[in-house]
This record gives structure tokens, sequence and C-alpha cells, in this order.
């Protein structure tokens, strides 16, 4: 299993959490070398403010994803929010 985390890194057996800003579109490119791919399934839990969504889906799913495989976004209610920042970053 292989995570992108804002705040942790961490290698195990079986699982490596690397530590890369979803916000950062060349941070998220420069992990992908590390990761054996593709990958079966994609869960993108990460901060939930749809630039970010928008910018690691095109990355992720183009470059990282087997033909037939599943993404899965997890909050996207925050792509209606009209009046509320998430992380500092304000919604519109």
């Amino acid at each position: 299993m292989y995570c992108l985390d804002r705040d942790l890194s961490l290698s195990g057996v079986g699982n490596d959490v690397f530590q890369v800003d979803q916000g950062d579109p060349a941070a998220v490119q420069g992990v992908i070398a590390s990761i054996r791919h593709p990958v079966h399934l994609i869960v993108d839990d990460g901060s939930h403010f749809p630039p970010h969504q928008l910018s690691s889906f095109s990355i992720l799913f183009d470059q990282l994803l087997r033909p037939g495989g599943l993404y899965i976004f997890e909050d996207v209610e925050t792509s209606y929010w009209i009046t509320v920042d998430i992380y500092g970053y304000p919604t519109r």
C-alpha cells in the first residue's frame, strides 16, 4: 500500500507513506517514480480543496492507475461550498 500524506513519511512491511503536499503538482509527480505502478485503487482523501483534487487526479489517474482501476474521491461536497475555507484555501 502506498500513501501520500502532507505531514508524515513512513515505511513498513507492505506500506510506504510519502510526505508530499497535494497542492504541489511537481511534488506529487515526483512521488510516482518511487511507486511500483500501475496500481489497482486510488483513494483521494487529501486536502478536500477542489483544485488540489483535480490536480492530483490529472496526474495520478493517467500515470499511476492501471486500466480498469478504481479512483475514489472522498469529501467532494467541498466543491459546492460557497463561503467557507479549507485549510486556509478559500472556496467559491
